[in-house]
């Protein structure tokens, strides 16, 4: 304990330098972290908005057409039993025509479940104009959600109707007639200009068909993908179990892209630190050279003083730590209740929240990262001590 109150004390021996390595390194450690809890933020809200935003946690499927209705249902009950499993949801989808007469576009159309299709998305398909999907069967007929770029293409408002047309499961072309409930965006302007959805009913009578393109399975954690994926595999061998990771490998590569521009941030962050920590500590040892000297007289060994050395680097580390992360975590707080928006990503039209995300195990690795620095930026400068004669020690001024 003794020695710890040493190391205290000759930390504050010369505040000004201390304070000065103390506020570089704190510096270093809250740009760390905001950097993280941006990576992290960003690899949360892409992680999320694509499971959320249609593909589920797990997609089910033959790969090569339509799942027959004895399937499906063997599927549903499955996975509706499985204790990870949230609920499932079947999607119908089609590519074809959508007509108002005059004008004649090509769409890909999805036949879904919008009470289902709501849980898992609270902004399932969110109305520009007019209304979204009816929850139930209309008995006025058939109606559709357009993409505002198919409708504005087709020249169609609310109340209008249009004519769609595919090929059914048995190869035979087929149409319906679909009042337009109303439009919606995607946020992707591609999709927009030529996504239509009906109710899952109207497209089993498009298709005449009453089984479905795939099954989606909406899981309660994250982490439980691989497991309930294998099972699913194991128990229906003759279906395609995709993960949604599967489904969009654009996710791994942005988690390459972020991971190898924090690593190169990272490093130079690091190395800032660490001269900043060793430049610091080297003018202490040079400083106290004559006071080594008297301790090597005494009989103290020469490992005892370098740990003590590392000691009070580490304390510097442990205070630049702690300020680093009080500074991030005021900082992370004060910009996500700022509801500071980024501008809309290549290919996208709306706006995303800027959002620091706050981590534990990051900030424990950053403050423990800071410990280290400051204790093996102390360390090396006392090497100096095995090749140190206290005559020559102790005549040092």
């Amino acid at each position: 304990m003794k020695w710890l109150a040493l190391s205290w004390r000759n930390v504050w021996r010369n505040s000004r330098r201390s304070l000065l390595a103390v506020s570089v390194m704190a510096v270093g450690a809250l740009a760390l972290l905001l950097a993280i809890g941006f990576i992290l933020a960003s690899f949360q809200g892409l992680r999320e908005s694509t499971i959320r935003g249609g593909l589920g946690h797990l997609q089910v499927g033959d790969g090569a057409g339509i799942v027959a209705p004895d399937d499906l249902v063997a599927l549903e009950r499955a996975a509706e039993g499985h204790p990870e499993v949230r609920f499932t949801l079947r999607r119908l989808v089609f590519e074809g025509l959508v007509s108002t007469g005059a004008v004649t576009v090509a769409a890909v159309g999805s036949g879904v479940e919008p009470v289902k299709e709501g849980r898992l998305s609270s902004g399932f398909a969110p109305a520009v104009e007019g209304t979204g999907l009816p929850l139930e069967d209309a008995p006025d007929g058939f109606h559709a959600v357009l993409g505002i770029g198919l409708a504005a293409k087709l020249g169609v408002d609310p109340g209008d109707t249009v004519t769609l047309l595919t090929t059914t499961v048995d190869g035979v072309l087929n149409a319906i007639d679909a009042t337009v409930a109303g439009t919606f965006t995607t946020g992707i302007p591609d999709l927009d200009a030529r996504q239509v959805m009906i109710r899952l009913s109207a497209a089993q009578v498009l298709m005449n068909t009453q089984g479905a393109s795939r099954l989606v399975v909406v899981l309660r954690q994250d982490g439980a993908v691989a497991s309930v994926a294998g099972w699913l595999g194991e128990a229906f061998p003759a279906q395609r179990v995709s993960t949604w990771r599967e489904l969009t490998p654009f996710y791994g590569q942005v988690v390459t892209l972020y991971g190898n521009i924090f690593t190169v941030l990272g490093v130079i962050i690091l190395l800032v630190v660490a001269l900043s920590a060793t430049n610091t500590m080297l003018m202490a040892v040079t400083e106290r050279i004559q006071e080594m000297g008297t301790m090597l007289a005494l009989g103290i060994g020469r490992t005892r003083i370098r740990i003590n050395f590392a000691i009070e680097g580490a304390m510097i580390g442990g205070l630049a730590g702690a300020m680093g992360l009080a500074g991030a975590a005021a900082l992370s707080l004060g910009i996500n209740l700022a509801g500071i928006e980024m501008p809309p990503p290549p290919g996208r039209t709306m706006p995303y929240p800027l959002i620091i995300l706050v981590d534990a195990t990051a900030y424990a690795a950053v403050f423990a990262a800071m410990v280290l620095a400051g204790a093996a930026a102390a360390w090396a400068p006392t090497a100096r001590l095995g090749r140190l004669r206290v005559i020559d020690a102790l005549r040092r001024t």
